[in-house]
C-alpha cells in the first residue's frame, strides 16, 4: 500500500507540473524582441536631429521642397476684401474734337473716319489754328483723364504720338483734343 501512496504523489506532482502557465518564457521571448526593435527606434528618432544639444535653435524636420511652397493656414480665416471693379471705358462716353494741324488735305477726315470705326463720338473737326505739328497731339480733360491711355492705345496704331496730357480745359465742348500733325 505504501507502493499506492507514493504513486498518488507522484501523479498529483506531474498533475502541477502540466498545469503551470507559459507565461514567464512569453515575457521573456517578448523582452528579447522588444529592446532591439526600441534600440533601432531611438537611433533614428535620434538622427532626425529635431532639437540641437544647446537648446537654441529647433531644427526643421520638414524637407526643403516642402517649405518652399505655400502651405495652408492650419485653421480656415474668412478674409472680407473689399471688390474693386474696373469701370469698362466706353468709347462712345468720350466727346473727341479732330484738328489738322500738319496742312495734309483730308488729315482730320481720315481721323475722324479712323476714331469713329473704333466707337469714339466726334464733336467736331477742322483746322488747326496752325500747321506746325509735326507729330500727333493728344488733350484730354482732367476729367475724363481714365481714357487717355485708352485713346493713346487706338491712335498709335496709325499715328506717331509725339505729347499726350490731360490738361485741356474744363470748359471745353469736348472731352478730348486730337491734332493731327504731318
Amino acid at each position: 500500500m505504501d507502493n499506492a501512496y507514493f504513486l498518488d504523489t507522484t501523479l498529483l506532482y506531474e498533475t502541477e507540473k502540466q498545469d503551470k502557465p507559459k507565461w514567464p518564457i512569453i515575457w521573456v521571448i517578448f523582452v528579447i524582441l522588444l529592446i532591439p526593435i526600441l534600440y533601432f527606434g531611438f537611433q533614428k528618432i535620434s538622427s532626425l536631429k529635431i532639437f540641437e544639444n544647446s537648446g537654441e535653435k529647433v531644427r526643421s524636420i520638414i524637407p526643403e521642397e516642402v517649405k518652399n511652397t505655400i502651405m495652408p493656414p492650419s485653421k480656415p480665416t474668412i478674409t472680407i476684401a473689399p471688390t474693386v471693379t474696373k469701370k469698362e471705358l466706353a468709347r462712345k462716353d468720350l466727346k473727341v474734337e479732330v484738328r489738322n494741324g500738319g496742312g495734309v488735305v483730308g488729315a482730320a477726315s481720315k481721323g475722324v473716319a479712323f476714331l469713329k470705326n473704333l466707337g469714339y463720338e466726334i464733336k467736331s473737326s477742322g483746322n488747326a489754328a496752325s500747321f506746325n505739328y509735326k507729330d500727333l497731339t493728344i488733350k484730354i480733360k482732367n476729367s475724363k483723364k481714365e481714357f487717355l491711355s485708352l485713346l493713346e492705345e487706338d491712335l498709335k496704331t496709325n499715328y506717331t504720338i509725339s505729347s499726350s496730357s490731360a490738361d485741356l480745359s474744363e470748359d471745353s465742348s469736348s472731352d478730348a483734343l486730337v491734332v493731327i500733325g504731318r
